[in-house]
């Protein structure tokens, strides 16, 4: 207190371990949400739409086929993670004012589904892109079935289904 000096470096530095805190806390939940494991696939999906409305301004509405759906683990993370990488590509890219998340069971299958109504896009020309590429080989690693949908101006629309 008697230095003014080291007072205000000692205040810098108890910021900097704060946000160095928080920022490790928001990397270990993007790593591996624990509400994933305790809730389930439909509440984590429903917690990251959330999150995504928050975070960029666009509406996300959730449909789902029922309150739970019961699916093996590597499922879970790599449908969460599909949906993760859909939003932030719709955040960054789409410019987009609504999406809808569809997580459904039926006839065997878990059908996981983010469309926008952003500007599109021809899905033959961005092959090449990272987060299409990431959901590609997420898709392919649980032998999912993927489709990307788009076409300029009218919005993209990405599916992945498993066999359960």
């Amino acid at each position: 207190k008697d230095t003014p000096k080291l007072t205000e470096k000692a205040r810098t530095i108890e910021d900097l371990v704060n946000r160095a805190i928080t920022s490790a806390s928001h990397l270990a939940h993007r790593l591996r949400p624990g509400f994933l494991d305790c809730f389930g696939i439909i509440a984590a999906i429903e917690i990251e739409a959330q999150e995504f409305s928050k975070r960029s301004g666009i509406s996300c509405t959730i449909i789902k086929s029922q309150e739970s759906i019961e699916l093996p683990e590597a499922y879970s993370i790599t449908l969460f993670r599909v949906c993760q990488e859909a939003l932030s590509n719709i955040m960054y890219h789409a410019e987009a004012s609504n999406v809808v998340v569809s997580i459904k069971e039926g006839n065997g299958k878990i059908c996981l589904t983010i469309t926008d109504d952003g500007k599109g896009f021809y899905p033959d020309q961005h092959k090449q892109s990272s987060g299409l590429t990431r959901i590609r080989e997420r898709a392919a690693s649980i032998n999912g079935e993927l489709t990307i949908q788009s076409e300029p101006g009218k919005g993209t629309t990405v599916c992945v289904c498993i066999t359960k």
